[in-house]
């Protein structure tokens, strides 16, 4: 079963024609984006634009074929989005900024391994406003792969990074993708930031061929 696959898609604009895409579970997929196809195709994998032609089946159900109820409903739940634009809420501490997710869905799954995974222990009583950039970002990214989720679309989110803070986020992600068995995507309109945690996953997992990157630049 793909957790995400898409045939022949084609966005109103056009900026996106016939576009087909398989992702796996676990997988990771890097896509490189020229200006305002990121955009685009981080809407429409987040369910906020609807394409104009192809079909989306999001673990196996046909998501075009969804009413606009059930299709943002089923985006909650099997979509987590990591990005600058979706900020942790301020007046809630990261540890109830990370369960969330799980707690609108009557979850009460543990966040102990997410936790872990971003190594956040120490942050969980901190508010946002207490956190440093490299923290924020780590916090944004441990939110998204809360709750049960099935693929985390990831977009923009090194910006204003110091490289070896995005070399460890990029680890960080991987690994959670991994262990969880979450399909993650990131999304880059730049490539050097994009690029940049791609060739370091490619050298820290030489031996392993379980990632991809895909170049949609014009």
């Amino acid at each position: 079963m793909y957790p995400l696959l898409v045939e022949n898609m084609t966005d109103e604009e056009a900026y996106i024609q016939n576009l087909n895409i398989e992702v796996n579970s676990k997988e990771v997929c890097f896509f490189m984006c020229g200006e305002n196809f990121g955009r685009i195709l981080f809407e429409i994998f987040c369910g906020y634009r609807k394409p104009k032609t192809d079909e989306i089946f999001v673990c196996n159900k046909d998501w075009l074929d969804l009413d606009e109820n059930s299709r943002s409903l089923l985006n909650r739940r099997l979509f987590g989005i990591a990005a600058e634009e979706f900020p942790l809420i301020e007046f809630m501490t990261i540890e109830e900024n990370i369960s969330m997710p799980s707690l609108l869905d009557g979850d009460k799954t543990n966040i102990e391994e997410l936790v872990k995974a971003f190594d956040i222990g120490y942050l969980l009583q901190k508010y946002p406003s207490d956190l440093n950039h490299r923290e924020e970002m780590r916090c944004i990214c441990a939110r998204a792969f809360s709750g049960g989720r099935k693929v985390v679309v990831i977009f923009d989110l090194f910006k204003r990074m110091q490289e070896q803070s995005k070399a460890e986020l990029a680890i960080l992600t991987y690994h959670a993708a991994k262990s969880l068995g979450i399909s993650a995507l990131y999304i880059s309109e730049d490539l050097d930031e994009n690029y940049g945690a791609y060739d370091f996953i490619y050298k820290y997992r030489p031996e392993k061929k379980e990632f991809s990157i895909i170049d949609f630049r014009a």
